[in-house]
């Protein structure tokens, strides 16, 4: 699945953190048909289904968007692995979601993703060497080379 943005791809990196596919989809769709531009989701107050805790962090969503933090074009000019890092900024974003933001939000074709272990796992059965040693050799097509070992895993 590809997100409409790196807005839409933190919010629902929010909303399904530590819950089930099905949950998460259900939460995101009770946000309404089309999902909510940052503007709204700042006003959003509860969510039936929804731990309170992630209301403040889709809030922080909300308004990193609006100060120009997930816009597609400067996160995907930057260097990926800083563009990577400053995601982790961003309210309930850890290492996982920033690939995902990354990869599937920005379209960034040359970043390892970090703390996926079955994406760790394969590389290691692979190459018998850590992905971090690895990855350079994949330059400049270090994402795709990763989807493909995690897709072959």
């Amino acid at each position: 699945m590809l997100f409409h943005s790196p807005y839409e791809a933190a919010a629902w990196s929010v909303i399904s953190a530590r819950a089930g596919h099905a949950q998460a989809v259900k939460l995101r769709d009770a946000l309404g048909e089309t999902f909510p531009p940052p503007h709204e989701l700042l006003q959003l107050q509860e969510l039936q289904g929804l731990p309170a805790n992630k209301i403040p962090r889709l809030h922080g969503i909300a308004q990193a968007a609006l100060e120009g933090k997930l816009d597609r074009e400067p996160l995907l000019a930057k260097d990926p692995d800083v563009a990577y890092t400053e995601l982790q900024e961003l309210p309930g974003i850890g290492p996982f979601y920033a690939g995902l933001i990354l990869i599937r939000a920005v379209g960034t074709t040359d970043v390892a993703p970090k703390g996926e272990p079955r994406l760790e796992n394969a590389v290691q059965a692979r190459y018998g060497r850590p992905i971090g040693e690895v990855a350079e050799i994949w330059r400049p097509f270090r994402t795709w080379i990763s989807v493909l070992m995690r897709a072959n895993a």
